[in-house]
Formats: structure tokens, sequence, C-alpha cells
């Protein structure tokens, strides 16, 4: 769940040139009017970002203890929205990135990315109504507006950081597709990792690295997440489930399940049902 608090928010539109600390989380939308800027995390460390020039438009992050160094010209328009802590996203003074920490996860996301010339109206229209939400006084406006900058916040979700190494980015794929193609777990770990030709620790590493989980973690949690919509949405028995996923026995997936869930089978089919219906 994704957990905002806006404090304040604003455009601006004057030409500056000029210095300043930023004390708070934020969000920003640049649109127009850039000559020359500069970012430095609080470390005094400067963001890796995406190559695109300097007056193009796109989203950005602030954090508090970043400096700006920024030129405006009388073409200017930039919008921002100030969040109350406790926010999603830090900046890791040990890894030099911002963070997005999701309870047990936690996820590396750009300081900026860059915005086609055809997003700009859309995106100008969300911050012109989140700023004016902000300020209505209402709560149904405020929740909304907070909704809003939560679904410009995805947008940094889905901006994929590159590896270091592309061949990296190449063998963490390659090992979630082998992972995603053996529903029935017949192969290990270690058999996948040697089908791309690299070792187990080494294909572990990349694939933390770009989705920031375990390959373990992730054939068990999406074998569950599999599990739960057959029981959900079929009306397969538990032992052509278990058969399906590799289990050899109905009753270890009857265990899974109580482990997972704390409801036997049977109740949370039931559970589910009663909330589709």
């Amino acid at each position: 769940m994704i957990h905002l608090s806006i404090q304040t928010s604003g455009f601006n539109t004057e030409s500056l040139k000029a210095e300043h600390t930023v004390n708070s989380h934020g969000v920003g939308l640049y649109v127009y009017g850039m000559k020359r800027t500069r970012r430095f995390f609080p470390d005094g460390s400067e963001p890796n970002l995406p190559a695109f020039g300097v007056d193009q438009p796109s989203l950005r992050l602030y954090v508090p203890g970043m400096r700006h160094i920024y030129e405006y010209d009388e073409s200017r328009e930039n919008w921002w929205v100030a969040l109350s802590p406790p926010t999603p996203f830090e900046y890791n003074r040990s890894m030099r990135e911002i963070i997005w920490n999701a309870g047990e996860y936690s996820f590396a996301i750009p300081a900026a990315i860059p915005l086609d010339d055809a997003e700009v109206p859309g995106m100008r229209m969300i911050f012109t109504q989140i700023h004016e939400k902000t300020f209505s006084g209402l709560p149904k406006d405020i929740i909304e507006a907070e909704l809003m900058l939560a679904g410009v916040l995805v947008r940094f979700l889905q901006q994929k950081k590159p590896l270091a190494d592309t061949n990296d980015c190449d063998i963490s794929e390659k090992l979630r597709r082998l992972i995603d193609s053996d529903e029935r777990s017949q192969y290990s770990l270690d058999e996948l990792c040697a089908m791309i030709g690299v070792g187990r620790d080494f294909a572990r590493k990349c694939f933390f690295e770009h989705y920031r989980i375990l390959p373990g973690d992730y054939r068990r949690k999406r074998r569950i997440a599999q599990i739960l919509n057959l029981l959900n949405s079929t009306d397969l028995s538990l032992k052509e489930i278990a058969y399906r996923h590799g289990i050899s026995h109905q009753a270890y997936l009857s265990a899974l399940i109580r482990r997972e869930f704390q409801l036997t089978p049977t109740e949370l089919r039931q559970t589910y049902r009663c909330i589709k219906k």
C-alpha cells in the first residue's frame, strides 16, 4: 500500500537563476524554460540521470538535503508537490540511489524520467488537479489528490534502471522465463541456471539486482499466486491443482495453503467465492 500525505503544492512561472536546498520529499513536473540545472544528493553525489536534454519535459523526485542549482528563462513552467513523512521513497547513502520501500522489498528508482511532448498536456492536467484538490479543504478532494499522485509515482517504478552490464540483465530475464515456464517445478534452480550457462550464485545476484527479489522467493510467491487463482476461479480439485504445480500429494498443498493463509483450502475457496458474489 502506498502511503502519501501531501503537505503542499505549487507551480512556478518566473525566470530565475538560483540555488536552494530541498527540505522535504517531493515530486515535480518540469515542462519548459530550463537553461541549465545540476542536482546533488544530500551526500554531494550527483544522480545518475537518464540521457535526455536539459530542456526535455520530465518527472523528478526530490529528497530532503538535495541541492538544486538552476536557471530558468521567461518560458518557465514547473509544478511540484511536497510530501509529509513518512514517504514511500528515501535516499540511501550507501547505494547512492533513491529507494522505494515496499514492506520486505525495496527498489532503486530513477531520480528523474523523461516525458514525450505528447504526454505533457495530460501530466499538466494531473498536477493542476492535484494542486486544486490539495487546497480545496474537502477530505474527499485531498484523498483524490493523493491517489492521483500515487498514479504519477507508479511511473518511477515502471521505469527500469539499467544494470551496469546488459549481460546481467539478459541472465536475469532468461532465468525468470525459465522459472515461469517450469510450472511443475521439475527443475531445481541449479539446473535452470545451468541451462543458461551460469552458476547459481551469479544468477541470484543478477536476478536480485534486476527484480529486487531472489529467484527462489520469486518462484515460491508466483506458485502461491497461481494456486490461489486456481482455487478462486476454477472448480479443479486439490489433487488436480497439486499435480499442475508439481506437488506430489494434495496433503502437501493443504499444508502450504494453511501456512500461507492460515485457512484450509476449503475455507480459502469459500472466502474468495463469497467476495466475488
